[in-house]
């Protein structure tokens, strides 16, 4: 009986929902919305489908865009070319399918400016290379023209966006030409590239050091370019004075000025470089050179001993180095200035055995080097050597020292530093702060009266008249280049830092003759 119920009710609910009327679906209707109806060359204008009628597939048409089919609900489209343009879209479904047209919809505009840049990727290569060129110009400009002109024969010229060429040997400028209707603009790059014979070479070569002495040596580097097959080397006052080597090393015995040619070949052709006066030879006065730091790139001594220095620097202030007394030959440092305590940087010996051996406690010595530096607004240390303020109360505590002060004045001084008794030697008629290169020297020896005697030389003359004043044993460290110095709270303390350029930095443990600081500063 509960069986015969239940088939009942199922039976009724059957003749229900049969009896409901069917639910209609909505008709197909294709349509879209866009962001913007008006944009500028190369902007990206938004669709997005608003169709009705639950479409499953659409197929958009975009005529002169970049895209100019999709099948995407909402598409992206840019056009590259000003215009008015009529958009498509059809949408279908498995019922059947609707297209909308939408006549002179969208109005691209050109941009009312266009800036010309661009780059490549090579400044030298050989005929047989190419060498590839990318346009980077702004406000999508639908022109482009690229001259190539070589310094010898006829231009070439391009109108593809981004090049790849394969040019004759010479130098070449190139220029970039662009516009649309109404706006234009070019950049022009002068001798921006070499193209290179692909037998062709060019000799070029470095010197580790461009300053040495009497009995030193120098290492050559060929830096040649091209087809190189062989190498050439001419050393004026040079041993040897020829060399077929890369890399050669050459020692020079007498002191001048030298001149140095590399001769760069191959089967087809040859060049030469040729460098005069390229080497200084320092003459080493009786043997009595302490170290030689010519500061060619580095702090490193290039003397007969090998004593190098430590670079002391605080407060992120580094030297810099650029070109020398000699011009773009050699290099010279460049002392940053600074703050005591708190930026510097420095050239400093405070241990260093081998010097104490070299040039020991009480030696005579000429310090020599070129330097350059405007005018001054406070003290501007050229050198202190020896037991400094704050050093060992009991000890001897005998200092030498130079420095630039304001007013054009220039001080020499030995003393006692713990006393605060010693001489000032201040010529004050001569020119430092000119901005312009001098050669400096510093003596300070024992005379045969037994007393100390000072003396400045500027360019090769005598600042000022040599003095003698009671013999102060000075120690050999610490010894400092390019500032005065204390020790504090048992720290080396640098002060009155020097804020110009050093060239050709060397120490005699003899006090030189003026003939002889002449024949240095003609050098």
């Amino acid at each position: 009986m509960k069986h015969t119920n239940i088939l009942n009710c199922i039976a009724a609910l059957a003749v229900m929902i049969s009896c409901e009327p069917a639910q209609e679906q909505e008709a197909l209707k294709a349509d879209f919305t866009v962001d913007t109806e008006t944009a500028l060359v190369g902007e990206v204008v938004t669709f997005t489908d608003v169709s009705t009628g639950a479409p499953t597939r659409w197929n958009w048409t975009f005529p002169g865009a970049e895209t100019e089919t999709s099948i995407l609900t909402r598409p992206e489209i840019r056009w590259m070319e000003a215009g008015t343009y009529t958009i498509t879209l059809k949408v279908a479904n498995k019922n059947g399918e609707d297209e909308i047209v939408k006549s002179d919809l969208i109005t691209i505009n050109y941009h009312s400016s266009v800036t010309a840049d661009f780059s490549f990727d090579k400044t030298q290569l050989f005929d047989s290379e190419t060498i590839s060129f990318t346009n980077l110009s702004k406000g999508f400009p639908n022109s482009i023209k690229w001259t190539f002109t070589p310094d010898n024969g006829s231009p070439v010229t391009s109108t593809e966006e981004n090049p790849v060429m394969k040019l004759l040997p010479g130098v070449y400028s190139v220029k970039l030409e662009v516009s649309n209707p109404v706006a234009k603009d070019e950049k022009e790059v002068k001798d921006a590239f070499t193209v290179l014979d692909q037998y062709a070479v060019l000799s070029s070569f470095e010197a580790a050091n461009a300053t040495t002495y009497e009995g030193g040596s120098v290492k050559f580097t060929a830096t040649s370019t091209g087809n190189v097959g062989g190498y050439q080397w001419t050393f004026e006052g040079g041993t040897p004075a020829t060399s077929t080597e890369a890399n050669p090393v050459v020692k020079y015995n007498s002191s001048g000025k030298f001149k140095v040619t590399l001769k760069t070949y191959n089967d087809k052709y040859e060049n030469i470089c040729e460098k005069a006066d390229l080497i200084s030879v320092l003459p080493d006065f009786n043997r009595s050179m302490v170290f030689l730091l010519p500061l060619d790139g580095n702090n490193k001594d290039f003397g007969p001993n090998g004593i190098n220095p430590q670079q002391y620097s605080m407060g992120g202030y580094e030297p810099s180095f650029e070109a020398g007394h000699n011009g773009d030959q050699s290099f010279c440092m460049k002392f940053p200035g600074g703050t005591k305590g708190k930026t510097y940087s420095v050239i400093l010996w405070t241990a260093d055995e081998q010097l104490d051996k070299v040039y020991p406690q009480g030696s005579d010595m000429t310090l020599c080097m070129w330097f350059k530096i405007g005018a001054v607004s406070a003290n501007n240390a050229f050198f202190a050597q020896g037991d400094c303020p704050g050093a060992d109360p009991g000890g001897i505590n005998n200092q030498i020292w130079a420095r630039l002060q304001t007013g054009n004045v220039l001080r020499l001084t030995s003393e006692k530093t713990n006393s605060g008794s010693g001489k000032t030697l201040q010529p004050s008629n001569a020119k430092f702060t000119d901005g312009t290169w001098h050669h400096l020297a510093f003596t300070y020896y024992v005379g045969s009266d037994g007393k100390r005697t000072e003396c400045i030389y500027l360019d090769g003359e005598q600042a000022i008249a040599p003095a003698s004043f009671a013999n102060l044993d000075t120690k050999t460290i610490p010894l400092c280049i390019g500032a005065n110095l204390r020790l504090t709270n048992g720290a080396w303390a640098p002060e009155n830092m020097f804020g110009g350029c050093m060239d050709d930095i060397v120490l005699y443990k003899s006090g030189l003759t003026a003939e002889q600081i002449k024949q240095l500063a003609n050098l």
